[in-house]
């Protein structure tokens, strides 16, 4: 059998395959993909079959697009738990300011920041 005809990830003999030097996922060369997610070092002219099957295509493509995927959603938290510190940062607690003469409950929070006034605005 040639090793050349061989799926490069899963030994597979297919009619049906992609050359990893040419085929690109989002601008970038398969075999680029395969080197990331795989952490393989595959390179043209490398002595190992330049292609792979239709299932390892897709399943490094599936794997790209959830890495995306994840990354993607992870900066967008990030995102939201600064915003809602920086908004934590407008409130503060009643019973954080001692004062004796308030007549609201302590815990009730203020909607500025150091309220002169130590009252609630509504």
């Amino acid at each position: 059998m040639e090793v050349h005809r061989l799926c490069r990830l899963c030994l597979t003999h297919s009619s049906y395959h992609s050359n990893i030097f040419v085929e690109k996922v989002s601008d970038k060369h398969l075999h680029h993909l395969i080197n990331s997610i795989c952490e393989l070092n595959a390179f043209r002219n490398d002595g190992l079959p330049e292609y792979v099957c239709v299932d390892c295509f897709q399943n490094i493509t599936r794997t790209f697009s959830f890495i995306n995927q994840a990354k993607e959603a992870t900066s967008a938290l990030k995102l939201m738990v600064d915003r809602n510190k920086s908004l934590g940062s407008l409130f503060f607690e009643k019973s954080d300011l001692n004062n004796p003469d308030s007549d609201e409950k302590p815990g009730k929070k203020s909607f500025i920041k150091g309220n002169p006034f130590g009252t609630s605005l509504k």
